[in-house]
């Protein structure tokens, strides 16, 4: 009898087991497949562009990741860490600047980790506010990860694609 229950738990836990894909380790960005990320400079709301801020350049860009049950550390070069808890529940944290603050909202949505924060634009108090929703997509094989930001203010509305080769 212990056996069958045993047997029909482990079962149970098959499909949970199968689709935890795991995002921890070193990934560098693949600009083949990756949109250029658009400068969000204040000042350029109706369509200007000015160059991006990561794009098809020959440096390699290179985060890391680090995901547990629980949580989603995320080190990239060209931001502060982060470290997401992945229960959907909103968090006030510091913005960037250091100045005022943000409300980040984290969860997992089958594979995927959705990131979505709200703040003042700039970082700076009395500033319009601005969405941003960061989607890490893990690969079938798990050898690649895509991310998609969505990124809006009442001016403009970016949406770009990056993605990232498992190094």
């Amino acid at each position: 009898m212990l056996r069958i229950i045993a047997t029909a738990l482990s079962l149970a836990l098959l499909p949970a087991m199968a689709s935890a894909a795991d995002l921890t380790g070193a990934w560098v960005r693949d600009n083949s497949q990756s949109d250029t990320v658009p400068s969000s400079m204040y000042w350029l709301t109706r369509g200007v562009d000015a160059g991006g801020t990561r794009g098809p350049s020959g440096q390699a860009v290179v985060i890391e990741l680090e995901q547990t049950a629980a949580g989603l550390k995320v080190r990239d070069p060209a931001r502060p860490e982060r470290n997401y808890v992945l229960d959907g529940v909103a968090r006030t944290v510091p913005a960037d600047t250091g100045v005022t603050e943000a409300s980040v909202t984290a969860t997992k949505v089958g594979d995927a980790v959705v990131v979505r924060t709200r703040q003042p634009y700039a970082g700076l108090p009395g500033n319009i506010e601005v969405t941003v929703e960061e989607t890490w997509t893990p690969s079938a094989d798990g050898q690649s990860v895509t991310l998609t930001t969505i990124r809006e203010t009442p001016a403009r509305r970016d949406a770009y694609t990056e993605t990232f080769k498992r190094q």
